[in-house]
């Protein structure tokens, strides 16, 4: 009898917390089903997108909860969130679930176009680069560099663009993709894939001699990439005027070792 007393009052303990938006104290009450099930049940119904990503977070991070229901959540609240801080969350806990889970009854292909497209397509720079972190923690780095520098000579003008954009984001600034990003700069047809590059060399911190020179030379000219050009230069000579060497993430040339724990580690840290 008094057991089930304290099972009643813990589950109207559970729904209070739920229903005042106080997930997050969720994690002190005992890991059990009962726990599980609340959670679940506000992540399936509740309308309230805090309370939904706070649930996933718990289930995830407290109560270990790895069935294939919280990962297709994840993917939900990465692809499809309008807050730019739960896709982040989404992309972090993938990492969390780690490989076993994620692909446990999701094909790798699946998930390498949902973490892809967030290189490209998401307007928030942190979610980018969670999304690059979580494609390095997945094994799939390697990947996404060897299909966006093979994209950067692609027909489509979209298609180039996004590639530039992932360039920056997965922080590629070998001398083969410097060496393509200039001829880019130069002679694309597309004025808007120019212009993305310009960005890519800021978000990639380069300094290098060729490419300030670049820059350089579109900003005599008129338009919006002459614009952006100058903004760039200002932004790396200022990294200049710090007495800073090449800053920025580290770069990463695509290698045979991509899959070993070891390449791993350094594409973690490559976004980091």
């Amino acid at each position: 009898m008094v057991i089930a007393h304290n099972t009643e009052v813990r589950l109207d303990l559970i729904s209070t917390m739920i229903d005042g938006k106080n997930v997050s104290m969720l994690r002190l009450c005992v890991s059990d089903e009962n726990a599980r099930f609340k959670l679940k049940q506000s992540l399936e119904f509740s309308n309230d997108t805090h309370v939904k990503a706070k649930s996933l977070e718990i289930l995830v991070k407290q109560l270990n909860v790895t069935d294939n229901d919280i990962v297709q959540s994840t993917f939900k609240m990465l692809s499809k969130s309008s807050v730019w801080k739960h896709r982040c969350l989404a992309a972090e806990l993938l990492i969390t679930l780690g490989q076993i889970h994620v692909f446990a009854e999701t094909k790798e292909e699946d998930v390498y176009t949902i973490l892809e497209r967030r290189l490209w397509d998401d307007p928030t720079v942190d979610v980018r680069l969670s999304s690059a972190k979580a494609l390095a923690a997945l094994g799939m780095f390697s990947k996404a560099c060897e299909k966006t520098e093979k994209n950067l000579e692609d027909p489509d003008e979209d298609t180039r663009s996004q590639a530039v954009i992932s360039v920056g984001t997965l922080g590629m600034k070998n001398e083969r993709i410097i060496r393509i990003l200039l001829e880019m700069l130069e002679l694309d047809s597309s004025d808007y894939v120019r212009l993305m590059v310009v960005r890519t060399f800021v978000t990639l911190k380069l300094i290098d001699k060729r490419v300030m020179r670049a820059l350089r030379e579109r900003e005599r000219a008129e338009g919006p990439l002459s614009r952006e050009s100058k903004k760039a230069i200002k932004a790396l000579e200022s990294l200049v005027s710090l007495g800073s060497p090449v800053l920025g993430r580290k770069s990463y040339t695509p290698s045979r070792r991509a899959g070993s724990s070891q390449g791993q580690n350094r594409l973690v840290q490559s976004v980091a």
